[in-house]
């Protein structure tokens, strides 16, 4: 799981700096900003709503489509292109599959598969690494695709609070929160603050039960 972290949450007087927080709901078509003074706040946000991309030499030249998975709707709009899908997790596996029912080829991008064949018209290539203004791809083996027409990125998400930046209570980076205990509690403000369903690689509905139903040990 990409959150693991072995610190114990914090006394229960050095907790109580969480209750004088302020949670500022911002409506950006109001004039004036609400406050509000809770106990306690649960982060339950979900995970999918702030795309994570590769780091592509030449992203922002390629002239072509580029879309991440979280804006795909249907493989209707790449009938009779050559599409590169990056990533080969669940999202990458599905799109690259549904894409090559109407497109011209399929080019799926990957740093490692599993041992399954690829269907129909779908190449296997290493990591995409570059993309040039004349529609050539370049992947981490050498490798030269050239005249593609579409990029459909299948390469996750990151995690994203912008109503916590600046409280110094966790960080974001490299597709994990830190710190937390148990995945759910930073420890310097525990239990006042919580974060819900972050392990990704669960049972979702068992996992959102198992935390919220969370004691501290006796």
């Amino acid at each position: 799981m990409p959150q693991s972290q072995s610190e114990t949450p914090s006394d229960p007087q050095s907790r109580a700096v969480a209750q004088d927080r302020l949670l500022k709901p911002v409506d950006a078509n109001a004039s004036e900003q609400s406050h509000h003074e809770f106990d306690a706040v649960v982060v339950c946000i979900g995970n999918y709503h702030q795309p994570n991309l590769p780091d592509v030499k030449g992203i922002d030249d390629f002239p072509g489509l580029q879309m991440h998975a979280h804006n795909y709707r249907n493989p209707a709009m790449f009938e009779g292109q050559v599409v590169i899908a990056v990533g080969a997790s669940f999202s990458g596996e599905e799109l690259a599959r549904a894409m090559a029912t109407v497109a011209s080829h399929v080019y799926h991008s990957a740093r490692s598969f599993e041992k399954s064949t690829p269907h129909g018209n779908i190449t296997r290539l290493a990591m995409l690494t570059e993309l040039a203004q004349d529609r050539t791809a370049t992947f981490q083996d050498g490798t030269r695709i050239h005249n593609i027409d579409a990029v459909m990125y299948c390469t996750g998400y990151q995690y994203a609070y912008p109503f916590l930046e600046g409280t110094g209570l966790v960080t974001s980076h490299d597709m994990r929160v830190d710190p937390l205990w148990q995945h759910i509690f930073p420890p310097s403000v525990a239990p006042t603050l919580a974060f819900i369903g972050l392990a990704w690689k669960s049972i979702r509905n068992q996992q959102f039960e198992l935390q919220v139903s969370h004691r501290d040990p006796e």
